[in-house]
């Protein structure tokens, strides 16, 4: 899947196969960046005709200007759907997703942060034999993993599905109080 990153690792050595690393990351972030906040403003531009329910879709922040419950909803079911269908090794692609975490309450956002932080450095040491992560990351090497590394991702899990129905319904209150 990643042969250039082999590649890189053998043409310009650790230096060149880390730099490929960070600009991967930091592509497939700007990426599901642009996908959230595109569908973030489809849903209040038909929020804001009127096509769906424009007290919480067509809604915009006072102070930023953005559609701040089209955010939280979209980043929520994405969540949700990602936790619904992923496994445990897709789960440090996933925990790559931290705009989302900048939306919740520190109640979720500080525990989310020291949950996966401590999951995928204990999972990447375990994996290289090497607290400084030096070395290569033998996933085949060890498919049986410690208790403790996936406690720490099954909790994280429960963590963000919590936060995620908790962003949904918090986000969505807005649209059934006038209405009772």
């Amino acid at each position: 899947e990643t042969a250039f990153m082999d590649v890189a690792r053998i043409a310009g050595g650790s230096f060149l196969f880390s730099a490929y690393g960070v600009v991967l990351i930091v592509s497939s972030l700007a990426c599901g960046l642009a996908g959230h906040v595109g569908a973030a403003r489809l849903l209040y531009c038909m929020g804001r005709d009127g096509v769906i329910p424009k007290k919480v879709f067509g809604h915009l922040n006072s102070r930023r200007g953005n559609p701040l419950y089209n955010e939280l909803i979209v980043g929520s079911i994405s969540y949700i759907v990602v936790l619904a269908i992923s496994d445990g090794f897709s789960f440090q692609y996933f925990a790559w997703a931290l705009p989302f975490w900048f939306f919740l309450p520190r109640t979720f956002f500080i525990p989310a942060i020291v949950l996966v932080s401590g999951y995928i450095y204990f999972l990447y040491a375990f994996l290289c034999g090497n607290p400084w992560l030096l070395g290569f990351w033998d996933f085949n090497g060890h498919p049986q993993w410690p208790l403790s590394i996936i406690a720490m991702r099954n909790i994280a899990y429960l963590l963000f599905c919590t936060a995620a129905i908790w962003s949904v319904v918090v986000s969505t209150i807005p649209a059934f109080r006038d209405r009772r």
